[in-house]
């Protein structure tokens, strides 16, 4: 019995207890459950937040983002390699210039560095011709330019990196320069694929720009007149011509229905003036091969050697030239350009240029190559 009324008490304790530590709705109680909920769901969101966050960063790590200290992680692919290019908002992207034939280039690195698409690339990518490129740099238009090499006398100005240019009754200051190449490119000749002619000597080239040779028949071809077109005096390919092919022999001065200022107004001057087999012109290995390929031509050899990317790689074909990455010398070295210029130095910016068809200054990686191929297909 007296076990019952122990227990009895205890029990009404308890209940005493119990009512104490209640109010009605919308009192403490409910109030410290409703805390207690709505910390729990903070709880919830905050980690949902959190792993959020987290897979953003990774998401971001495998797209090359930057760090919150201005670095860049490294882009992870399935393989587990990395591609640490700098990663870049489109309104802070820096502005770019250089040569008609970098543009592809510029276009996968906007793409790579932003995540825009192809759409956007050639939107907010726009190139200039070599020479305007340069003096934009210097002028401070333009943040980082991919270009061929300026003409001698605007490499002369650079290297002095003082004073001022004269370009088409403009003066442009002139600043130092840091270049460094990415790539090797080549001065090629083009000719219609109905021409007999396989190859010719680099003496008999120049002999047919200076004006010494002009019939074809004269270098193993038919019995018809050579119509050679050439480029404008600031193009990049012209300058390649005079440094290249020329080399201190004067260029003959070509009519003006033979000197055009565009270089896919010369290949399809090429392909199909008049309806001739006898025309004959220049331009870049990538140009010519990768960005306007006309079917009506083909390579011309030169010393028996034609070009290609292993002959450009080993040096065999003689009219080789690097392109080049160029900044200001006195860039931020944080600032987008300057990070930019860095990558493209890089091994994993070598295997850009290498992926996307150019010939690198060295060979590229062919996972990291896999790895763009995703990101830009």
């Amino acid at each position: 019995m007296k076990r019952f009324w122990r227990n009895l008490l205890i029990a009404l304790m308890m209940l005493a207890a119990f009512s104490s530590g209640c109010t009605p709705a919308g009192g403490k109680g409910e109030e410290e459950k409703e805390n207690r909920l709505t910390a729990g769901a903070q709880t919830g969101e905050t980690r949902r937040e959190a792993e959020g966050q987290s897979a953003a960063e990774s998401r971001n790590t495998a797209e090359g983002q930057t760090t919150a200290q201005g670095g860049s992680e490294p882009a992870k692919g399935a393989e587990g390699f990395s591609v640490a290019i700098p990663s870049l908002s489109m309104e802070d992207y820096p502005r770019v210039d250089g040569s008609t034939a970098t543009i592809p280039l510029s276009h996968a690195l906007y793409r790579l560095s932003t995540g825009a698409g192809q759409e956007e690339a050639e939107k907010n990518i726009i190139h200039g011709k070599t020479t305007f490129s340069y003096l934009y740099l210097m002028e401070g238009t333009s943040d980082i330019i991919l270009a061929y090499a300026p003409s001698e006398e605007l490499m002369a100005a650079i290297e002095r990196g003082e004073g001022t240019y004269s370009y088409m009754e403009m003066e442009y200051p002139v600043v130092p320069l840091r270049m460094e190449p990415i790539g090797r490119d080549a001065l090629i000749f083009l000719i219609n694929s109905a021409n007999p002619v396989d190859s010719v000597s680099s003496r008999e080239i120049v002999d047919i720009y200076s004006g010494k040779i002009t019939n074809w028949q004269e270098v193993g071809g038919r019995d018809s007149t050579i119509l050679a077109f050439q480029r404008d005096r600031e193009s990049g390919s012209q300058n390649l011509m005079r440094q290249l092919v020329m080399q201190g022999v004067p260029l003959k001065e070509a009519e003006e229905s033979y000197m055009l200022g565009e270089m896919g107004e010369l290949i399809e001057a090429v392909a199909s003036y008049d309806y001739s087999a006898d025309a004959l012109g220049y331009s870049v290995y990538y140009y010519a091969s990768n960005m306007k390929n006309e079917p009506n031509l083909r390579m011309l050899g030169i010393d028996g050697v034609i070009p290609s990317t292993e002959t450009i790689r080993s040096g065999a074909y003689p009219y080789i030239n690097p392109f080049y990455a160029v900044i200001r010398a006195d860039e931020n070295p944080g600032s987008p350009a300057y990070r930019l210029f860095e990558w493209l130095t890089s091994p994993s910016g070598q295997s850009l240029i290498n992926y996307m068809g150019y010939v690198g200054m060295e060979a590229g990686d062919a996972i990291e190559s896999r790895w763009m191929d995703e990101q830009l297909k």
